[in-house]
């Protein structure tokens, strides 16, 4: 008997998840040694926010992230160097 497998599989509609995913250049890390990751994040009010974030797999330069943000946040992915907390942000 030879076990051939399946070419497609059906998945339950609300298993299927959005994956929010970020350039790996744009995931910093507080210290090195911690393995704190964030990000720079912009609130309604233009100003800078240090997001703490959970990776997941990485492909390529892309990062999944797991945890801390939601789909439709700001992201910082140029310039982040230069903010701190509160920082006005101008677009």
């Amino acid at each position: 008997m030879v076990f051939e497998p399946k070419k497609t599989h059906s998945v339950p509609q609300k298993l299927i998840l959005s994956v929010i995913t970020q350039s790996r250049a744009t995931i910093t890390q507080k210290k090195k040694a911690d393995g704190i990751l964030f990000v720079w994040t912009v609130a309604n009010d233009s100003t800078a926010h240090r997001t703490t974030v959970t990776a997941g797999e990485t492909t390529g330069n892309r990062i999944a992230i797991i945890d801390g943000i939601a789909g439709g946040d700001r992201i910082v992915t140029e310039g982040y160097q230069k903010l701190s907390e509160g920082t006005k942000v101008v677009f």
